[in-house]
């Protein structure tokens, strides 16, 4: 493949590597559950005394100024799934072990370590959980990302549209062929490969995410979901370019749902308000919810995260935004100009604002993060946007009475698929970050990142060219590709309130497939620009506001008879805003 296989097979082992690395430093360290003597108490567990701090019993031993990772009591219900224990991994009831004093006299054992001593009453050994009272369990994680894979599956087997493509007619033939064929590239619609391979990545993320682990270790999970999906799953030859939406777009997919719904979970209710809770988060986040009724978490009275991040934030803005918009497109090649019209139609959109980069306290992922959607009314495609950044380390670089500045590392997840135009892909950003306060309510937020589009889509001409090897499905409207970007954006805030939110974007693609058919080169120059003012009215949950946005697109192929193509789609909106929270993170 050229320069192309030459990208493909050194980011790969980087991708996987780094994420390796990552999950191999996280374990208790990254949040395990701490309960301290008084939340013991109010949970009635009795405390008794032994050695020199208070013992919890049953469950860990803590002393007054010393507190240790402690599970969280009754953890699990065997009886929920008879006999299947040992088949998902669940815990079955563990036997007391006597935890004793090697040095004191009198210690059943001849003084080890396994026995009691006498006169203390004998407790559990320690069991790490997570901020939400769950223990690691691959064996439950492992069989639901299986899951996840076997409902596609029946859905290609039984729907007749997808029986009639026998790609559903898998064996073990057909993964050894397509083990030594090697990676290919797809021909599914835009909002299949960007959007429903996320959300599938999604259910391998949440399998683990749910089981105790951390966004790295279930970052391994959907790799490695994609893989045996792409292997495995189906007759289509393996395609790389789902293997990275799937997995990277679904960390980040999986990692915001996993958020959102822990906003929703409070483990301290009970009655119809929990069972509508469980209820809520079950339909946000599915896999999740699964875990929560097989581990007996869903129904579980127990303390909550104590971390802020871990459940609703200090810092939170949900903004739901009801109005009109209208886009036109215009396409340039050479002498000849294409005039593609555009309608005005009705849209919904939310933004939601996940905590504040400059009150980030901990190296956790997604700590902060941003949601924006937009569901277009009357339109063929009705999802036309979905973006997420999401930090995943940050730095901080100075602190003075009136400013901050910060280095942070982001997580980048686009998608943009409307009648005009399509663009959208998984990517990074390293992100310079500095907020200026003028007065007690002024503030001036500004940012400049460098950016990689990791893997990319953008529509084109003439991709419908595109080398795709295997069953044909389609002919695709857009290319695949990568490169680096930049991106810059502003932010006026009066009383905590963003007025006024610009920001612009540049960004290259190199064509991986698509247009560079034959081994010809084709490159894309993407630019986004956008001005948003929301003014508010009276009460501030209430605004009013109008928006302009700017897509330019110039695609370069190396073919003498396409040239260069030009595409320019300006967009206008005005709008009424309901924001149920006030108070906006940054």
């Amino acid at each position: 493949m050229g320069l192309r296989g030459s990208i493909i097979a050194l980011t790969v082992p980087l991708t996987l590597g780094f994420a390796l690395r990552a999950s191999a430093q996280e374990g208790p360290s990254a949040g395990p559950s701490v309960v301290t003597a008084e939340a013991r108490a109010s949970e009635g567990i009795p405390l008794v005394r032994g050695g020199p701090g208070l013992v919890a019993s049953p469950g860990s031993r803590e002393g007054p100024d010393d507190p240790v990772p402690v599970p969280s009591p009754a953890a699990v219900n065997p009886a929920l799934l008879p006999g299947w224990s040992f088949v998902v991994g669940l815990p079955s009831p563990r036997p007391v072990r006597p935890v004793g004093r090697s040095d004191a006299p009198g210690t059943a054992g001849n003084g080890s370590d396994d026995g009691a001593t006498a006169g203390e009453p004998p407790v559990q050994e320690e069991v790490w959980t997570d901020v939400w009272g769950q223990e690691k369990n691959f064996g439950l994680a492992a069989v639901e990302a299986y899951l996840g894979n076997f409902l596609p599956w029946v859905f290609n087997e039984v729907v007749p549209g997808r029986a009639a493509l026998k790609i559903s007619q898998i064996s073990p033939r057909s993964w050894l062929n397509n083990l030594e064929h090697g990676w290919e590239w797809d021909d599914n619609a835009f909002q299949v490969n960007h959007f429903a391979h996320p959300f599938q990545g999604n259910i391998y993320y949440n399998a683990a995410r749910s089981n105790g682990y951390g966004y790295w270790g279930s970052f391994l999970f959907a790799t490695a979901g994609s893989f045996h999906w792409e292997c495995c799953g189906e007759t289509h030859f393996m395609s790389v370019n789902d293997w990275y939406n799937t997995a990277i777009g679904g960390a980040a997919v999986g990692e915001m749902l996993y958020r959102t719904s822990s906003m929703v979970l409070d483990n301290t209710a009970t009655g119809s308000e929990r069972a509508w809770r469980e209820i809520g988060a079950f339909l946000m986040n599915p896999t999740r919810g699964f875990t929560r009724l097989v581990t007996g978490n869903a129904s579980r009275v127990y303390a909550n995260p104590e971390h802020p991040n871990d459940r609703i934030p200090n810092r939170l803005e949900n903004q739901i935004s009801f109005g009109v918009r209208k886009a036109t497109s215009e396409r340039r090649a050479g002498e000849i100009t294409v005039d593609d019209g555009g309608e005005a139609h009705s849209f919904v959109d939310l933004q939601l604002v996940f905590g504040s980069l400059f009150d980030l306290e901990r190296q956790k992922p997604f700590d902060f993060f941003t949601l924006a959607t937009q569901v277009n009314l009357r339109q063929e495609k009705g999802l036309g946007k979905l973006q997420i950044r999401g930090n995943l380390w940050h730095k901080d670089l100075s602190l003075t009475d009136n400013s901050v500045s910060k280095l942070i590392l982001v997580q980048d997840f686009d998608y943009e698929n409307t009648e005009a135009f399509e663009f959208g892909g998984q990517g990074a950003s390293l992100m310079y970050l500095k907020r200026t306060d003028r007065s007690e309510r002024t503030s001036f937020v500004w940012n400049a990142a460098a950016t990689w589009m990791i893997m990319g889509g953008v529509n084109s001409e003439f991709a419908i060219l595109a080398d795709v090897e295997g069953i044909r499905e389609r002919l695709r409207e857009y290319d695949f590709g990568t490169g680096l970007g930049g991106r810059v954006g502003f932010q006026f805030l009066r009383d905590g309130y963003r007025w006024i939110d610009g920001s612009y974007r540049i960004q290259h693609l190199y064509t991986l497939n698509g247009s560079n058919f034959n081994g010809r080169d084709s490159n894309h120059i993407v630019q986004m620009l956008r001005l948003r003012a929301v003014f508010p009215l009276g009460y501030r949950r209430f605004g009013a506001g109008a928006e302009y946005e700017l897509f330019l697109r110039d695609s370069f192929f190396e073919s003498e008879q396409f040239g260069k193509i030009e595409q320019r789609v300006p967009r206008w909106q005005i709008f009424f805003t309901w924001n149920p929270t006030r108070n906006v993170g940054n």
